[in-house]
């Protein structure tokens, strides 16, 4: 045998000796799971349902049911139903600036994904933070590349989970025939899964009592509602929110109009009827009609008044970072003016969103839930975008994802990811982010993250914008 063909033979030999890399399992309340191990050590597990999926359209959701075979979690599953609404140009846009790439979607969707360190848990097991994406309740995908845990797990040594969750009208219909309790399927949707996250979360090496949930957007929007109106028993110890907002209105009409489109308006049942309606000529009609599906005020999920839930010490006691982005309006300034980016009135309309829906309502949540006794962490991201989806974006709306997931490809964020997810992760360990102090009413600080350095600012930064002059205006909103 030649030398060529002994050597062969020998790495064949080693190879066939060596142990086969085993997937990781991990055992749920309903049965096993299989993920994979990254390159990173990383171990994904994707798609797991949380509740039985696909839900009764409409309905709220249910525990998932029991299997005995090891499921597949190597793949994500799709995202619910999304709304991006016509003219066709802004929905182009809308999607290409916030949905990148573009997911499959079903009614199939209620599933989350976990990433966990591979390496020995500390007692009790890694902190755990629980994302719920943005997307003004009307879509949004756990699958979009921007929300990818693994990085997150690896540098900081947390399980990261995030969720999908019904939105628009699949997630808030606004039918008077649910049941009390019921009228916001998605919002119920995202408690289910922290009560799954609770209950399992120990097979992934999470620890259920240090779980962190977190938010941009609707999904920061979701996570005040979640404070406001906490579960019981309380399934996180510590909230963040990402430039939260939501402006969808006009839902009780919505249904009313999407009941006569789909010719279900005198159906015995209207919920019925409409149950019945293929989801791909829901999504069409809602989406031609620019209908908007906003949560019901039941007080059981949404309450119409954040501030009041902070004063009477009802909210859950938890510490909170609440911040914007320097530039959150910017993107809507463009839809709002036909995306003429370079109209003279651009600047200012992007400055006045910004203000008004974004920086002002942070700093009277801040400053409220501070002088109700609340742990307060207040920021403005303010790292300006070199490259973006659309001109004169500056550090818009979302921006900040990639830098705290470390997803980012911008080189812009680099020092600042590090800097914001080290942050967030302090708050997961010990509900204290380090060097970050506590917000004063009605002094700040504001911690101020910049592409080559972070500063911590005074009320002057809420000033310049004209805070003092909306703070009836937000406080009229409920917060």
């Amino acid at each position: 045998m030649s030398p060529r063909a002994l050597l062969t033979a020998a790495l064949a030999a080693v190879a066939a000796a060596a142990p086969l890399a085993t997937a990781p399992t991990a055992k749920t309340a309903q049965g096993p799971v299989t993920g994979k191990t990254l390159d990173s050590g990383v171990n994904e597990f994707l798609g797991i349902p949380f509740a039985e999926s696909p839900p009764l359209r409409f309905g709220a959701p249910k525990e998932p049911n029991a299997w005995t075979e090891a499921l597949d979690a190597t793949n994500y599953k799709p995202s619910c139903i999304t709304q991006f609404n016509y003219p066709e140009k802004v929905r182009n846009f809308t999607i290409e600036v916030f949905n990148m790439p573009i997911q499959p979607e079903s009614e199939d969707c209620l599933y989350l994904n976990v990433w966990s360190p591979s390496g020995p848990a500390p007692k009790g097991g890694f902190p755990v933070m629980v994302w719920i994406y943005g997307g003004n309740l009307q879509a949004g995908a756990a699958s979009l590349p921007v929300y990818n845990g693994e990085k997150f797990a690896l540098q900081r040594d947390v399980v990261l989970v995030n969720i999908n969750y019904r939105t628009n009208v699949f997630g808030f219909p606004n039918s008077p025939e649910l049941p009390n309790g019921e009228a916001n399927p998605g919002f119920l949707d995202q408690r289910l899964a922290l009560k799954w996250v609770q209950a399992n979360i120990a097979s992934f090496s999470g620890n259920p009592a240090q779980v962190t949930i977190f938010g941009e957007s609707a999904g920061a929007w979701s996570v005040k509602q979640l404070v406001a109106l906490p579960p019981n028993p309380l399934p996180f110890r510590a909230a963040i929110l990402e430039s939260n907002a939501m402006g969808v209105t006009g839902g009780e009409t919505s249904y009313t109009t999407l009941l006569k489109a789909t010719n279900c308006t005198f159906a015995p049942s209207p919920l019925t009827c409409l149950r019945a309606v293929p989801a791909e000529a829901i999504k069409d009609t809602i989406e031609r009609a620019n209908l908007g599906f906003d949560p019901v005020a039941d007080e059981i999920t949404r309450t119409a008044d954040v501030a009041a839930r902070f004063t009477s010490g009802k909210a859950a006691k938890v510490p909170l970072i609440i911040g914007s982005n320097a530039d959150d309006g910017s993107a809507f300034a463009g839809i709002f003016g036909g995306l003429d980016f370079a109209a003279t009135s651009f600047p200012a309309t992007a400055a006045a969103v910004t203000a008004l829906t974004f920086q002002c309502p942070a700093a009277e949540l801040a400053d409220h839930a501070a002088k109700s006794g609340y742990d307060v962490y207040r920021y403005v991201f303010d790292v300006k975008a070199k490259s973006a989806p659309f001109p004169h974006a500056g550090a818009w709306h979302s921006f900040e994802i990639g830098a705290v997931f470390r997803t980012y490809n911008e080189s812009e964020l680099a020092r600042v990811s590090g800097a914001m997810q080290g942050r967030w992760a302090d708050l997961a360990y010990t509900g204290q982010p380090a060097g970050w102090p506590k917000v004063t009413a009605g002094e700040g600080p504001v911690l101020v993250f910049g592409e080559y350095d972070d500063q911590l600012v005074g009320p002057e930064l809420d000033d310049k914008v004209g805070c003092k002059a909306m703070k009836k205006d937000v406080l009229a909103a409920g917060l």
